[in-house]
């Protein structure tokens, strides 16, 4: 398995987004690196993001990644060791979602 690692924040946040499973992370010299298994369909996602043509159709669902990815972070900020992840399906029931349907 190929392992696509990358300290981009926003990008990891899109990657999620598009359903692609944050394996893990890890912290290096103060930086988050997240770790997602390589694909062809995941370069297209990451040559989408950096030529702007990435699109977001969801923005409660974006934000709510984008929030849970900032609480995995700064819940082990002071540990510079890999941290496995929830399983990518808890990043959806964001907390916008309360009828607790996925969403």
């Amino acid at each position: 398995m190929q392992l696509f690692q990358h300290k981009d924040f926003y990008l990891a946040s899109l990657l999620l987004y598009n359903h692609f499973e944050l394996l893990s992370y890890k912290r290096e010299h103060g930086t988050t690196v997240f770790i997602f298994e390589d694909s062809k369909d995941l370069q297209k996602c990451v040559n989408d993001f950096y030529s702007m043509r990435a699109e977001v159709k969801d923005f409660l669902t974006m934000s709510g990644i984008i929030r849970n990815l900032k609480t995995i972070i700064h819940m082990n900020r002071a540990a510079d060791q890999q941290v496995s992840t929830i399983q990518h399906e808890d990043l959806y029931h964001g907390f916008n979602n309360k009828s607790g349907d996925k969403l």
